[in-house]
């Protein structure tokens, strides 16, 4: 097979393939992409053959997904396409719903605005394996070895795209997976910020009705995302709905949420307005779901999340698996571990009962569930938590780099190993998934290339943020990055 050229090489990062759109993100390369998926679906022996498509709120999305739906169409794979733009975990509860084959979802999540992406989804509903994308780029490379194009494959008319409404029977399905009419009693004022994305005004959709208001805040399509770099709910896209929750005048707020582009992933605002940090806010659903819930099982954590994990789950005598991060690595252990929770640091968390996958919405849910039972906002509850299992201090900074300098900064981290880091002495290092240093009293440093944008990604969890800062910057000065 001749060498492919370089502008047409595509990689599936931690969740799908992510491009700048109009660079390498094109209808050509995503219909090369849609082929492969084709013939991936097509050696499949699970499902009923259909492929389930959507797309979220980026720009061209929807245009994106048609060109994906009539490639499959025209190689003869029944298609089913949302009517509207709608989250990621909607697509995936669907495609579990409709015994489909796959699912494929139009989307770069929390990628800046320049991007898109595709996204996989098996029959199951859960993350494509690695070696699914493997053999679906490596189907891609032969169609393109033979000078195939996407217009040989435009609709001519005869093939009928069947447009559906995912979004209903979702919404029923994790409303469910709750005592919705606690919830809806409870009185809570809470604020959802959308973030112009695909979760905007469901929030509201399911809890609205009863005493507790759901406020909607950014909840327009706008696919450039002003005044934030990406749709991540992250502190810094958050100062004005944490300003919200915080002022003194008005109604007060319980908490707030934020979701990403694609609604896969949530962001927590305590009653005070203070962010809390994804770790942070998996602590308190595992609290929720393994004390207040009384449910048995295991939970999985990838390894960039809080050991606050592990010591509320030792309370209850159930056992924590780590992996990778990437739900492709912790969506696997969760089946066959039947675990209640499985979670990661940028802020997904799945749920067992419902598709493993990660899902802002079903998230937000538990988390004002548990709000309700407790009559307690989460920042009350969170330093309940710490005053009976420790104080743990978390924080990511991620530094933009050039693709050339990703080749040797985990040789500088293997060459250079303090003693000390943050003032706590350096035990061990691993490199499970780019390179972790384990320090005394079970804290932790990690640093991580990004699956999906030009980043080097520094992570620390200590006992003090004074402690957390000065770990970052001493590994930061390490690589030579400015922090």
């Amino acid at each position: 097979m001749p060498d492919l050229p370089e502008t047409l090489s595509i990689k599936f990062g931690t969740d799908g393939w992510r491009a700048i759109i109009a660079d390498e993100f094109t209808f050509e390369n995503v219909h090369s992409v849609a082929f492969g998926i084709a013939r991936w679906v097509q050696e499949e022996s699970l499902g009923d053959g259909r492929v389930l498509v959507g797309y979220d709120t980026r720009f061209l999305s929807p245009q994106f997904a048609e060109i994906l739906a009539n490639t499959f169409t025209r190689m003869s794979i029944p298609i089913l396409m949302s009517s509207d733009f709608l989250p990621t975990p909607a697509l995936a509860w669907s495609v579990a719903e409709y015994g489909a084959t796959a699912g494929v979802m139009v989307t770069a999540s929390h990628n800046p605005a320049v991007y898109n992406g595709i996204k996989v989804r098996l029959s199951s509903g859960s993350a494509a394996h690695v070696s699914d994308t493997d053999s679906i780029l490596e189907f891609r490379d032969s169609y393109l070895a033979q000078g195939k194009s996407w217009r040989d494959f435009k609709s001519d008319g005869e093939h009928v795209l069947s447009k559906v409404d995912f979004i209903e029977s979702y919404l029923r399905h994790i409303e469910n997976q709750v005592d919705i009419e606690l919830i809806r009693s409870a009185g809570l004022y809470v604020l959802a910020d959308s973030m112009h994305g695909a979760a905007a005004g469901l929030l509201s959709r399911i809890v609205n009705g009863g005493k507790t208001v759901v406020i909607g805040y950014r909840a327009d399509v706008n696919p450039s995302f002003p005044g934030m770099r990406a749709p991540e709910p992250i502190a810094t896209n958050l100062s004005e709905a944490m300003r919200m929750i915080a002022q003194p005048s008005g109604q007060k707020f319980d908490c707030g949420f934020a979701f990403d582009g694609d609604g896969d992933r949530m962001g927590l605002i305590d009653e005070r307005g203070q962010f809390v940090s994804s770790l942070d806010t998996f602590s308190l659903l595992v609290y929720s779901s393994l004390q207040v819930r009384s449910e048995v099982g295991p939970i999985v954590r990838s390894l960039t999340m809080s050991k606050l994990v592990d010591k509320i789950a030792l309370a209850c005598d159930q056992e924590v698996y780590e992996t990778q991060v990437g739900f492709k690595y912790l969506a696997p252990v969760m089946i066959e571990k039947n675990a209640v929770l499985a979670g990661e640091e940028s802020g997904g968390t799945a749920f067992r009962g419902h598709v493993c996958e990660r899902d802002g919405l079903l998230a937000a849910l538990r988390i004002l569930e548990l709000i309700a039972i407790k009559n307690e906002g989460p920042g009350t509850l969170l330093h309940r938590l710490r005053v009976e299992h420790g104080d743990h201090r978390y924080r990511r900074v991620d530094f933009p780099v050039d693709a050339n300098e990703l080749t040797n900064i985990y040789e500088r981290l293997i060459n250079s190993v303090p003693k000390k880091l943050g003032g706590i002495r350096v035990l061990d290092t691993d490199q499970i998934d780019g390179f972790r240093y384990h320090l005394e009293d079970g804290w932790w440093v990690s640093v991580r290339e990004s699956g999906t944008e030009p980043l080097v990604r520094i992570y620390a969890e200590m006992e003090n943020d004074s402690a957390t800062d000065s770990a970052i910057a001493e590994v930061a000065r390490v690589l030579g990055l400015d922090h």
